[in-house]
C-alpha cells in the first residue's frame, strides 16, 4: 500500500553505497539514503528523480514522499523537499523544545573558529613536522590536520556550551560576604 508522508526531517541517516554482486544488475551501483520524520525511519534508493533532493536534505527541512510499507520497513519511492527553512524551535514528541538548532549553530561557529586557529598555528610555525603537529609521511598529514580541526572544533563547542552560568537556587541569592570594604 502506498501513502504520502509529509513532515519535518528530525534526522538524516548515514549514506550507504555499494555495487550489486550478482544477478541481472551485477556491477550496477546503488546508493541508499534514509531520513527520520517524527520517530519513524524512511529509507530508499537514490535515482535520477530523487538524487538532488537526497543530496540537499538537512535536519529541519520539510519533505514529501510516496511511501510503500513492507512489514516493519517504510520505503520511499519518491522524495522531494517542500521547504528548506529550518525551524529555530523544534519540539519533541513530549512537547519540550529541542536544542538541535542551537547545537548546530554553535558547532558551526566552533568549526570556523577551529579552522582559523589551526591555520594561525601553522602560519606561526616554521616546521609543523618538527614541532610535532604533523607526521613526516605526507599521506597522513591531511588526516592529522583533519583530526586537529575536529579536536579544536569539539573543544570550542564544549567551551561555548559550558559558558552558560549554572542556574542558581534561591538560597544562592542570600546575603554574601563582600570584600567591598577593602576598597573604600
Amino acid at each position: 500500500m502506498t501513502s504520502v508522508v509529509e513532515g519535518v526531517v528530525k534526522n538524516v541517516g548515514e549514506r550507504k553505497t555499494g555495487i550489486i554482486g550478482k544477478g541481472k544488475r551485477k556491477g550496477q551501483k546503488w546508493d541508499k539514503r534514509s531520513v527520520m520524520i517524527d520517530s519513524t525511519w524512511y529509507g530508499g534508493f537514490a535515482n535520477k528523480d530523487t538524487i538532488d533532493a537526497l543530496n540537499d536534505v538537512e535536519e529541519g527541512f520539510t519533505v514529501k514522499m510516496d511511501v510503500v510499507e513492507d512489514g516493519e520497513y517504510h520505503n520511499f519511492k519518491s522524495f522531494e523537499i517542500v521547504s528548506r527553512s529550518i525551524s529555530k524551535k523544534e519540539v519533541s514528541e513530549d512537547g519540550s523544545e529541542s536544542n538541535n538548532y542551537q547545537f548546530r549553530q554553535t558547532y558551526g561557529f566552533a568549526a570556523g573558529r577551529a579552522l582559523t586557529f589551526v591555520s594561525l598555528l601553522f602560519d606561526t610555525l616554521e616546521d609543523p613536522v618538527k614541532a610535532g603537529l604533523l607526521p613526516k609521511a605526507e599521506k597522513k598529514q591531511v588526516e592529522a590536520v583533519e583530526l586537529l580541526v575536529e579536536k579544536y572544533t569539539n573543544l570550542f563547542a564544549d567551551q561555548a556550551w559550558n559558558a552558560w552560568p549554572e542556574e542558581k537556587d534561591e538560597e544562592d541569592y542570600g546575603e554574601e560576604d563582600s570584600d567591598d570594604d577593602e576598597y573604600e
